[in-house]
């Protein structure tokens, strides 16, 4: 941003990303990361054999094999999926892909001129889809945004500041947002965190509220619990960011912040 450079943020969102694993795909993958024989005996037993049912008031369906997919709410159940998409970046021509979870986001380089940008988004974006269609994978395109990082000159020098995203996912055109929120962090074009900043501010002032309304009937170690419950989480998810916002948007997280520890004390 220093330097006058743009750097184009695609969020990818897949579509019932941990119930579309293929099996047999992920046991490859777990032998190619080195897991032996008897733990692949283990793993394919984990997996198979799996069924499901619905059950509505007194109604209940059959039972029905479930033959992709690993088990949510479980603690394998991440592990196995971050391992089915491990090999991702590798089919990239930009290994900039940032991966948490089903949350997957393509980083390009940082550059000055737009119509090199684009050409580089949308081979990613073709990379990806490939990988998609060769592995089961299916990206839900309604959910999938781009976003432009660049300082107020180069938005203000450009008569367009947009990139034309012509690599259709799904036959779907990927939109350009303004901001995006990402893991909980709201992202906007320039990094001002004003977004993040106003959504803290504006959880923050709900949960004192209630503690203004209840600290009457709780002692002091019980506010402390309150405290670090409920607020002290909020404070502290993503306070990274603080030390970019702007001064006027710090200065309200720190005056919530005043707030939330004053009323510990009502």
């Amino acid at each position: 941003m220093d330097d006058d450079k743009v750097t184009c943020l695609t969020f990818i969102d897949f579509k019932k990303a941990f119930d579309l694993i293929n099996h047999k795909t992920l046991l490859k993958e777990l032998a190619i990361y080195g897991v032996d024989g008897s733990s692949i005996a283990w793993f394919t037993s984990y997996l198979s054999d799996r069924k499901q049912f619905v059950k509505l008031n007194e109604c209940v369906s059959t039972c029905q094999v479930v033959s992709q997919g690993v088990p949510q709410g479980s603690i394998l159940g991440p592990v196995l999926f971050i391992t089915f998409i491990h090999d991702m970046p590798l089919h990239m021509p930009d290994p900039n892909v940032e991966i948490y979870a089903d949350d997957t986001t393509l980083r390009s380089a940082s550059i000055d001129q737009l119509p090199v940008l684009t050409r580089m988004i949308n081979q990613d974006l073709i990379c990806l889809e490939r990988w998609c269609n060769e592995n089961g994978m299916v990206i839900n395109t309604s959910k999938t945004k781009s976003m432009l990082i660049a300082g107020k000159r180069i938005r203000n020098n450009t008569s367009t500041f947009s990139i034309s995203i012509d690599a259709k996912l799904n036959d779907a055109v990927t939109e350009q947002v303004l901001s995006y929120k990402l893991l909980g962090v709201s992202l906007d074009q320039d990094l001002s965190f004003t977004t993040q900043i106003h959504e803290l501010c504006k959880k923050l002032s709900k949960r004192v509220g209630l503690l203004r309304h209840i600290c009457p009937y709780l002692k002091q170690k019980q506010r402390e619990i309150y405290y670090s419950a409920i607020i002290k989480p909020v404070l502290l998810y993503g306070s990274i960011v603080w030390c970019s916002c702007k001064q006027d948007d710090l200065m309200s997280a720190q005056i919530a912040k005043t707030s939330c520890k004053s009323n510990i004390g009502c």
